[in-house]
Formats: structure tokens, sequence, C-alpha cells
């Protein structure tokens, strides 16, 4: 009978370690990638720099009037637009609960957006740092890069520390429709728009 309860009693262990383990995975939301190469501003330029490689930040030509957009997103997806300067969209599935997602456009002289998921009731977690369920877009309009003739050399750039003065992560993305840089986003932060 004995040997019956310490089987018992380690199938229990293994089973509730097994199942915190899976609980603990779910409320983090996805892994997500390291950057690859870091970049810095040099100090006085628009030039991005690091690891042998060279961006340049084209400045904006102008500013929609309507800079931050914000709206309640669940389970089911949606999209959210300024102007036709940045549109970002929401995969169903992306969140598992309603959040407000905002986009905001920062006035700096270049293309460069910020962007937040917080978690619509209880308590205020940002749910764009933890990262997304599924695909989270974000294009931005390459009309309103100044002196780009040719938006193929464009790119994003990740700010790592939330600002251009801290550390600059390339993103992978692709040119769509001619005029729109897109790119899938793991997580929410500061992007702005790069050429090489």
């Amino acid at each position: 009978m004995s040997g019956m309860i310490r089987k018992f009693a380690g199938l229990s262990v293994v089973l509730a370690v097994f199942t915190l383990g899976a609980c603990e995975s779910s409320l983090h939301g996805p892994e997500v990638e390291g950057p690859q190469m870091y970049m810095m501003l040099d100090s006085g330029t628009d030039q991005a720099s690091g690891g042998g490689t060279s961006l340049r930040l084209p400045r904006a030509k102008s500013y929609p009037s309507t800079t931050t957009v914000s709206q309640v997103i669940d389970q089911a997806g949606g999209q959210i637009q300024v102007a036709d300067w940045v549109v970002l969209n929401v995969s169903p599935g992306a969140v598992r609960e309603a959040a407000r997602f905002t986009v905001e456009v920062i006035r700096n002289g270049y293309m460069e957006v910020r962007l937040t998921a917080i978690a619509a009731k209880g308590k205020k977690v940002d749910l764009g740092a933890a990262g997304f369920f599924a695909p989270v877009t974000l294009g931005l309009n390459t009309n309103y890069a100044q002196n780009v003739t040719d938006s193929s050399v464009l790119s994003l750039l990740w700010e790592v520390d939330g600002s251009l003065s801290g550390r600059l992560s390339p993103v992978p993305g692709s040119l769509r429709n001619g005029h729109w840089m897109v790119t899938t986003l793991a997580h929410f932060s500061e992007y702005v728009m790069a050429s090489n």
C-alpha cells in the first residue's frame, strides 16, 4: 500500500510541475527573439550606424493633423489608421483580452511612431511589451519620407531603449503597394523609418 502511495505522490508532483509550466508560459505570451544587431544614432546627424552598417533617417515631409489614435481591440482583431501616414493591423487572436491599442505619430522631424497595447480592464498591463499570439503588422507610408526617390531602400528600426538616442535594431519588412513599408511586430515600442 505504501508503494502505491509513493507512486501516486510522485505522479502528482510530475503533474503539478507540468501544469505550472504550462500555465506560466501562457501567462507571459509568446517568446520574443532578441535583436541580432544594434545601431546608434550619431549625435547631431541623421545617421545610425553599428555592426558595419550605416543607415540614414529620412525626415518627414509632413504630419497628419491628428497624430494619436486609440481603439479597444479584442480577440476578434482590428485596424487602426492615422490618416494615410500609418496603419496598424491586429490579427484575430493576437490578444487574449480586450486592450486599448494606441498609435502615436511622434512629431520630431522623422518618420517615427510609438505603439502601445494596454489591457482595457483590471490592472493596466502593457500587453504590447509582452508580445502577441498572432501577427500584428505596422505599415508606414513611404510617400511621407523626405528626399527618398526609391522606396525600396527604406526599412524600419526598433528603438530598443524607447528613444532615438538609445540602441536601434533593424526590423525585417517589405514594400507593399509601392509605397507602404510593412513589418510584422513581435512586440510594441517605438519604431522609426530608415534608408540605406
